[in-house]
This record gives structure tokens, sequence and C-alpha cells, in this order.
């Protein structure tokens, strides 16, 4: 890891869960960034074990949803996530906030999530970032 990228996370009080911290420098206009970022569909194409990640609905370029599903060893099932997004430009800082959450049950804005009975469904309650342009490339 390079001097800019920071990683933290802390197991939360009373519960079985992580909450994580990731800073990231990323020498690219911040264009480029979420043009790679929306192209959800070939993530499968360059992340190790990831199998499978869709674009399932999409009502506009700010708000989709998406199914990714990673592959772990036997015993266990593979995992997957019905993640719902939504993005806003934040014009006073030239930046973007992205927030995700898992889909709660089998619907988002009245359209069916078909689920995968045979893949263990991972949950992310909660998951925002925001990407700002320092400079022009960064």
């Amino acid at each position: 890891m390079d001097r800019e990228t920071k990683v933290y996370y802390r197991k939360e009080d009373g519960k079985s869960l992580y909450t994580f911290y990731l800073e990231k420098i990323v020498n690219a206009p911040i264009f480029n960034l979420m043009a790679v970022i929306a192209e959800a569909q070939t993530y499968k194409d360059w992340i190790p074990l990831l199998y499978k990640s869709e674009i399932t609905n999409e009502v506009s370029h700010f708000r989709k949803t998406g199914e990714f599903a990673v592959t772990v060893p036997w015993p266990f099932y593979n995992r997957c996530v019905y993640i719902q997004v939504s993005a806003m430009p934040v014009k006073t800082d030239d930046a973007i906030i992205l927030n995700m959450k898992t889909i709660e049950g089998n619907k988002w804005l009245g359209k069916d999530i078909p689920k995968d009975p045979n893949c263990a469904e991972a949950i992310v309650h909660y998951c925002s970032a925001y990407i700002e342009t320092i400079s022009e490339n960064k």
C-alpha cells in the first residue's frame, strides 16, 4: 500500500458488524473514474472470484440496482449481494456522493428483484462514497 491509501476498520460494539473507512487518491479526472465505476457489468472481467456483475435495473444514470456474486471454496455457498445505488452531484465541491445498500425483499421501486436461492446473500447495511476533484487529474 502506498502513502496515498488509508484503510481503517472497527468492530461495532455488541454486533457482528464492521465499519470500514477507505481513502485513496486516484490519478485520473473524476469523469474517467466515474465512467469506470458506472460500468458495473464489466467488474466480473477484472475482479478475481467475481463471477456475476449485472446492472439489473436502471431508472437513470444516478439510480440503479445491481447483482454481484463471488465464488467461495467448498463447503461454503457462493455469496451474492443485491444492491441499490444512488448518486448525487455536489456542484459546489466538484464532487459526487454515492450511496449503496442492500435491497430488502424482492422488489425495488415496484420492479421484481429475482434472487438466486443457491447463493448466500451478503448484506450491505449502508455504504457511502464521497468522490471529489482535488486537481484536474486527481
